[in-house]
C-alpha cells in the first residue's frame, strides 16, 4: 500500500484534535503542525471527526492510543540493540556504517510517528530519552568516522567540503 492509501485509509478511522501547542493530532499516526495539517473542512467533507480545544486532562487511554505499545518497544528495542556501540572502539569505516544504521533505524521510529507533546505522553515514555541516546552515540560515531570520509580518495576525487553548522544540530 502507498503512503498516500496508507494516509487515507487510517484518516478514514481517526480523529483530530487541534491541541493548544499548535499541533493536530490523531489516532492511528496523524500528528501534523497545525499548519501544515489538512483544511478541517476537507476533513468534515470526508467524515472524519474533528475536535478543536486545548489540553487540560488527557486519558491514559488517548494517550495509549496515541502512542501505542508497539512504538514504545521500538524506542527500547534500538537503544538495546545499540547500546554495545557505546564502548565499542571501531575502526573509522565500521563507525560510519554503524551510524548509517543508527540513523537508518533512528528514522524508521520518527517517520512512524513524530515526536507527542508531553502532555500526551504516556508515563516514562522513552521518546527523549531514545533522542538523547542516538544524539550521544551519533556525536561519538562522527567523531571516529568523520576521518574515513576526510581521507584522500583514489582517481582524483577531492574530499568532501566541510560539514555546515547545522550537522552539529542533529537531533537536538
Amino acid at each position: 500500500m502507498g503512503l498516500a492509501a496508507d494516509r487515507s485509509a487510517r484518516a478514514k478511522i481517526g480523529f483530530d484534535v487541534l491541541a493548544s501547542q499548535g499541533l493536530v493530532l490523531g489516532v492511528g499516526g496523524f500528528l501534523w503542525q497545525a499548519n501544515e495539517a489538512p483544511d478541517p473542512e476537507w476533513l468534515r467533507k470526508r467524515g472524519i471527526l474533528t475536535v478543536t480545544g486545548q489540553l487540560n486532562d488527557v486519558p491514559p487511554a488517548f494517550k495509549l492510543a496515541v502512542a501505542p505499545e508497539a512504538l514504545r518497544s521500538a524506542y527500547q528495542k534500538l537503544m538495546t540493540d545499540f547500546s554495545d556501540l557505546e564502548a565499542a572502539d571501531l575502526a573509522p569505516l565500521d563507525a560510519f556504517v554503524a551510524r548509517i544504521l543508527l540513523v537508518h533505524h533512528w528514522r524508521r521510529i520518527v517517520l512512524r510517528a513524530p515526536e507527542l507533546p508531553i502532555a500526551l505522553q504516556p508515563k516514562d515514555w522513552p521518546a527523549a530519552k531514545g533522542r538523547g541516546f542516538v544524539a550521544q552515540l551519533y556525536r561519538d560515531l562522527v567523531a571516529v568516522s568523520e576521518p574515513w570520509l576526510d581521507r584522500p580518495v583514489a582517481g582524483g576525487m577531492t574530499t568532501l567540503p566541510p560539514p555546515d553548522t547545522s550537522f552539529s544540530r542533529r537531533f537536538s
